[in-house]
């Protein structure tokens, strides 16, 4: 059943990234805005409940969670919608921000292609399976994929995943960074940040 799901979505997915991936994204040079729209024409088109969600003055910059079901039980995967620059587009061997299949390793190659746009599209695609099982098993839970706008300046941006936790618009009793690839990894190196309050 997962290879014929699977293969059924292979058009639509590859395409989908192929139009995220084209679609300059540079954090800090180039705003997510249109990365954004994007993933809402396309949650659109699967029929998921899709939302659009800027901080203060960054209307040009919004976040998008994605939400499957209705219930208070909540589970979360997170992408980001910002990639790091381009160098030197000499030094690739296709085009950056074109989103080429190599004939060779049949991969798709362009900037954000694993980082992090490949694993928006898995997500979004799980998703819609997903709220087709809710719907069918009448299950009363609630899952959630926040794509998140400027990870590339630190990971925990007071614009993207920062501002959605604050403001309570995300939640879940567990999470899934959604990096593209055939091995599960459990926890993840990365930074500690804390705010000690002295009185």
């Amino acid at each position: 059943m997962t290879s014929k799901l699977s293969s059924s979505f292979t058009s639509s997915m590859t395409s989908f990234l192929c139009d995220l991936i084209c679609i300059r994204s540079v954090c800090r040079i180039d705003p997510e805005r249109f990365v954004a729209q994007r993933i809402l024409v396309e949650c659109q088109s699967l029929k998921l409940k899709c939302d659009l969600v800027s901080a203060p003055n960054e209307e040009h910059r919004p976040n998008v969670i994605v939400t499957a079901g209705n219930g208070p039980s909540k589970f979360l995967f997170v992408g980001h919608m910002d990639t790091v620059n381009v160098e030197d587009e000499t030094q690739w061997s296709f085009p950056p921000f074109a989103g080429t299949i190599d004939d060779k390793t049949q991969r798709l190659i362009g900037r954000g292609s694993c980082d992090n746009k490949g694993g928006i599209v898995c997500a979004l695609y799980a998703l819609y399976l997903l709220q087709q099982v809710i719907d069918e098993k009448n299950w009363n839970v609630s899952i959630q994929l926040a794509c998140v706008v400027d990870e590339e300046s630190g990971a925990c941006s007071s614009i993207g995943v920062r501002h959605l936790l604050d403001r309570k618009l995300i939640s879940g009793s567990g999470a899934i960074y959604v990096y593209p690839g055939i091995n599960v990894t459990i926890g993840h190196r990365g930074l500690l940040r804390l705010e000690i309050n002295v009185k």
